[in-house]
């Protein structure tokens, strides 16, 4: 639409860097300075949230979401195995309790309960649950040079936990691994914030037993890691509607919009002023 001259106003987008490379989208931090109908400042907003809506220091997308990532698991399932969420401190306690609680639970000699699944056919979620186990070992999967023992260290472990892992896993995108844990085939996933909204559709029994936890710590870390980014509105700056465009998107990102949103997928990127640092 924007090729052809007729692009529309406003996007939401998680990952906007690529068309805000290839300018597409309008800057906004000047937007954000004007005064709007709707009370929308640069204070009213999770500062880690507003930082990933960035790209060399230029605001190119105002929040309405956040995301961030962890490990989800069946307290329920962990327990009758013998262990607490508390004992999940790092990558050998995972590997230890996930072989506990994959069972062949009636007796034919094929497995029904697996601890955990990795989908790996769209390289979308792939590359984004490595990135989250990166984390859980002090370094980004970017940084190759410098990082080398420790991305040996994540493949071993990725290998380590394969018998753990459906063999069918590398045929499903992240919608047949929500269906496959709603189905309780599968004890624990990494996933973000919005996975309740994704498993709830589908079964609340699931819901009920499972909690979400940092991803355990690899070998070469030390700190817990949880990673977030947003999904937030642009402007396109093509646009010839652009200041009816931002009242609209403020009035999308004002408070009673964002938080009735949040209630049903995700956390809010809005914040109370006085809790800013």
């Amino acid at each position: 639409m924007v090729m052809a001259g007729s692009p529309p106003d406003l996007v939401i987008q998680q990952d906007f860097s690529a068309l805000a490379k290839m300018g597409m989208f309008e800057p906004l931090d000047e937007w954000l300075d004007k005064k709007s109908l709707f009370d929308v400042s640069r204070d009213v907003f999770v500062k880690s949230l507003m930082d990933y809506s960035k790209l060399d220091d230029t605001l190119y997308t105002i929040p309405t979401l956040g995301v961030s990532y962890g490990l989800l698991i069946r307290e329920d399932w962990l327990n009758k195995a013998g262990f607490q969420l508390s004992d999940l401190k790092n990558w050998d306690n995972l590997l230890t309790a996930a072989k506990a609680v994959t069972k062949d639970l009636n007796g034919d000699g094929r497995i029904d309960r697996w601890a955990f699944i990795y989908p790996t056919s769209l390289s979308r979620f792939a590359w984004r649950h490595a990135e989250i186990m990166a984390h859980s070992n002090a370094f980004r999967l970017e940084e190759v040079e410098e990082n080398k023992e420790k991305y040996i260290e994540l493949l071993n472990f990725i290998e380590a936990i394969q018998p753990y892992i459906p063999l069918g896993s590398i045929t499903m995108g992240l919608q047949e691994a929500f269906q496959a844990y709603a189905m309780e085939k599968i004890g624990g996933m990494i996933a973000g914030s919005f996975f309740v909204a994704n498993v709830v559709t589908m079964a609340t029994e699931p819901l009920q037993h499972t909690r979400a936890l940092p991803f355990p710590l690899g070998p070469s870390a030390t700190n817990y890691r949880v990673p977030v980014n947003n999904a937030g509105y642009a402007v396109f700056k093509a646009s010839s509607n652009k200041e009816a465009a931002w009242e609209i998107l403020c009035y999308f990102t004002s408070k009673e919009r964002v938080l009735g949103h949040a209630a049903m997928i995700n956390l809010p990127a809005l914040c109370r002023k006085e809790s800013q640092p």
